[in-house]
């Protein structure tokens, strides 16, 4: 089975990254205040419909602290117990769903468990007809029926229906949590895995959770997991590329950090994960400044770049650019245009167009400043341009 299914968390203590939720539904499960519609939206892979799972379980648990996961109700719905019935919304976007799969069946009492629950996955791909159906299930449900709306987009819901339900935002999993997360599975399973490859993968997740874990399932036929073996499965380049490359052009050697982008075309490297890479290595520079937590294998990068975290804003500014760019003229060139545009005079300058850019006289004699496709933006920005006489 995979690892996703199989560690799936059965009580609110497993979810990892929801405490803000679930220790509110716990507490309205111990004391029985059991609301009768409930929202749950949220980025996708943070356990919503999972915590969905474990609420139908806890409203039904006859144990202290529910969902107890002992008693005869919750191994019931371990099982699949008939009281919870899932519906996705995604592949069951008609009225006729909410009618023949809700209305029909919505008065029946319970088979063995207090409350029926009803889980509408992805309830923002109902149609209208479908929605304007359900609210008028949900306006005046039954006592034994519980509602819990999960979707990525709750904004598609009709206002009708969210003001009729008790809603629970669901945030992206902080990387510690993850990587706390992958290293408790990967102990069960018995996985040889390095610190930064956890590192990685928990990077790469992006705070979803699933995603992390499923790579993790992927890897875990290999007897050693380490980065350069996550590298080469999510089809990514070396970091030591795209920070050789950053090296080149804080030092002004524009050429050089070309030619070292070509290579990496040469040997395989997507360009447009590439540019993905270097954003990601640059926000890594903003945390490293500001004294948070990065790979411990970066902090050398970090250390020799020192760049400031303006200047990466406003790098990160232009790479987002090269990636519309990209579209058009292929990744690859869009993000040699990019390094042209580059050098140490703009990586030390804060992104602010009402900063006065400085530029030493002696690369005014070297060339006309009009022709500078950098100070043409800064002017543009609004920004003051002034020439310093560096020889006196």
């Amino acid at each position: 089975m995979a690892f996703y299914n199989t560690y799936r968390p059965r009580t609110f203590a497993d979810v990892v990254g929801q405490e803000h939720v679930t220790k509110t539904l716990q507490t309205m499960a111990m004391r029985g205040t059991i609301a009768h519609t409930y929202l749950f939206f949220g980025p996708r892979g943070t356990g919503k419909t999972t915590v969905a799972r474990v609420l139908a379980k806890a409203a039904n648990c006859t144990g202290e602290i529910p969902p107890c996961d002992e008693c005869d109700s919750c191994k019931v719905f371990n099982r699949g117990s008939l009281d919870l019935i899932e519906i996705d919304a995604a592949s069951n976007t008609g009225a006729d769903t909410i009618r023949n799969t809700i209305g029909d069946t919505l008065h029946f009492q319970p088979h063995i468990a207090k409350y029926k629950v009803y889980v509408i996955d992805e309830a923002h791909m109902l149609s209208r007809h479908a929605s304007n159906a359900l609210l008028k299930v949900i306006e005046e449900p039954p006592g034994h029926v519980i509602f819990i709306l999960v979707t990525t987009e709750p904004e598609r819901l009709p206002d009708t229906v969210r003001s009729r339900c008790q809603a629970h935002r669901f945030r992206r999993i902080a990387q510690g949590g993850i990587i706390g997360l992958l290293k408790k599975i990967a102990t069960s399973e018995k996985l040889n895995v390095d610190d930064e490859a956890f590192q990685l993968i928990a990077m790469q997740s992006e705070g979803c959770a699933r995603d992390a874990i499923v790579l993790l399932d992927q890897l875990s036929i290999y007897a050693k997991i380490d980065a350069t073996l996550v590298h080469d499965i999510l089809g990514l380049s070396d970091y030591g590329m795209v920070f050789s490359i950053l090296q080149h052009a804080r030092k002004g050697d524009l050429g050089a950090a070309v030619d070292a982008a070509a290579d990496a075309w040469d040997h395989g490297a997507n360009a447009e994960t590439f540019i993905d890479q270097t954003i990601v290595a640059l926000r890594g520079a903003i945390h490293y400044a500001y004294k948070l937590p990065v790979l411990d294998t970066w902090r050398g990068y970090y250390e020799e770049l020192a760049y400031t975290p303006d200047a990466c804003a406003g790098i990160i500014q232009r790479l987002v650019e090269a990636k519309q760019a990209s579209k058009y003229l292929g990744a690859g060139t869009a993000f040699e245009m990019f390094l042209t545009t580059l050098g140490p005079t703009v990586v030390d300058q804060p992104n602010v167009a009402t900063q006065s850019l400085a530029v030493p006289v002696q690369l005014v004699k070297a060339y006309d400043p009009k022709d500078d496709s950098v100070l043409r933006r800064y002017v543009g920005m609004g920004a003051e341009v002034v020439f310093l006489d560096m020889l006196t």
